[in-house]
């Protein structure tokens, strides 16, 4: 969907002059040899396509199309240099016809929807840029500058039936980007938009709320997520099957509990089925049995994996208290090499989650730090196996000792969830749960 503005031809914009600038217009003129940048017939090309991925028991599928009109008075306009110092900026609406700069390749102009932030309710972020160059006495045309829809979108569902099981508030707690987050409730119709962040490509969705008037806690750890796209999460009850129980021969019809199948469609509109392992279970108090280590398979035919406490310091069944001195060492062993070792943080401690976000960040992958956030430095710091420690072993350990006394400091619930993933995509996990009162 194209939006142009097209102001009057370029000879009457030149006979306008600078007098035509804006205010906020910062001419870089030195005395040296300088050209004319034309905005005479600048125009943006919007495009609100998005490459949509529905999570749900049993549809999947990729669209792409326009939606409502884009308005493209407050876009930001910003032209730099070849060294990125900035050399005018304004608003869509209300940049320049023309302006000098000084003769030199590799100027470029950005034009963005807004100042993104790292999570923003029902505000897509749009943006592109264009190179030029300017020669000594020539006018540079701008022409068509193509921006593209550049969020993360997250939208989410609860189905009919999960909506009657459900007792009082329940809410969905969306983390993207280390930072950003977003809660969503039944009632909630607007969609989250999340920045996409270099080195972060993790999403995870947390399900909190009674069902059938149990406590219910689910948590969803999406990989692969980036810019462009839109993220269609749907809840829906999971409703056993009438078998009666061996023991006694009676029928529990009420054992409701919550439930996320998962097909997902990725760029290239390649179907796959589950992308990471479903965490979740009755509630903190209560963490669901540990998943059974993949079988022999046709794609993943040697998989095994097991995760020790040092000394069974740690449950994985149960909370764990707090307690200076306490040994943090998992053993992890996987039959096959090691690819990811990802671990999700969540907690119930505002405080605790803004600390810890700043210190290491919420989710993370330890085989692949993003060294531009110094994450190698941080994680080794605190024992943590990092990169080539993780990638293609068998065998390594987890330690979290030195997290646990902090842990003490925040009174809450706090999860650490392991997954570790095998080089033929086998996958298994486990969770920590510790109460600090």
């Amino acid at each position: 969907m194209k939006h142009s503005i097209l102001s009057v031809a370029a000879a009457a914009a030149l006979a306008i002059g600078l007098g035509a600038c804006h205010d906020d217009c910062q001419i870089k003129n030195d005395g040296n040899a300088s050209g004319t940048l034309s905005f005479a017939s600048m125009s943006v090309d919007v495009s609100v396509a998005e490459n949509v991925i529905r999570h749900t028991p049993a549809r999947a599928a990729a669209e792409t199309g326009s939606r409502a009109a884009v308005d493209l008075s407050d876009f930001i306009v910003t032209v730099t240099d070849a060294e990125g110092a900035i050399a005018g900026q304004w608003t869509y609406s209300t940049m320049p016809e023309i302006m000098t700069l000084p003769v030199a390749s590799g100027y470029t102009v950005d034009v963005k929807s807004h100042e993104v932030q790292k999570a923003e309710w029902s505000r897509p972020y749009y943006c592109g840029s264009k190179t030029f160059d300017i020669t000594e006495g020539a006018v540079t045309e701008i022409g068509e500058v193509r921006c593209t829809f550049s969020s993360i979108k997250v939208t989410i569902k609860f189905d009919d039936e999960l909506l009657k099981k459900l007792d009082g508030d329940a809410v969905v707690n969306v983390l993207a980007n280390d930072e950003g987050s977003l809660d969503f409730t039944p009632s909630e119709t607007r969609s989250g938009y999340f920045a996409a962040v270099n080195g972060s490509s993790t999403l995870v969705a947390t399900f909190d709320g009674k069902v059938s008037g149990s406590p219910t806690h689910l948590q969803r750890v999406f990989a692969d997520v980036a810019a462009g796209q839109h993220r269609i999460i749907t809840f829906k009850a999971r409703i056993p099957g009438l078998e009666p129980d061996p023991e006694t021969g009676t029928i529990n019809p009420d054992g409701i509990g919550v439930d996320l199948e998962v097909e997902s469609v990725d760029l290239n509109g390649n179907v796959n089925v589950g992308e990471d392992p479903i965490i979740g279970g009755d509630s903190p108090w209560k963490p669901p049995t540990p998943p059974t280590p993949p079988g022999p398979g046709p794609e993943d035919p040697e998989s095994e994996f097991s995760f020790e406490s040092e000394g069974q310091a740690l449950s994985f069944d149960s909370p764990n208290t707090p307690v200076e001195g306490t040994n943090g060492k998992i053993n992890i062993y996987s039959k096959l090499p090691i690819a990811h070792l990802r671990v999700n943080i969540s907690t119930t401690s505002a405080s605790f989650e803004s600390a810890v976000g700043e210190m290491v960040g919420l989710a993370f992958d330890l085989a692949y730090p993003d060294d531009s956030k110094n994450e190698t430095a941080k994680f080794s710091g605190l024992g943590f196996p990092v990169g080539d420690q993780v990638i293609g072993k068998n065998d390594l350990v987890f330690d979290i000792t030195t997290f646990i006394p902090l842990l003490g400091a925040f009174p809450g619930t706090h999860d650490f969830v392991i997954t570790v993933e095998d080089n033929a995509g086998g996958s298994d996990s486990r969770r920590l749960t510790f109460v600090a009162e």
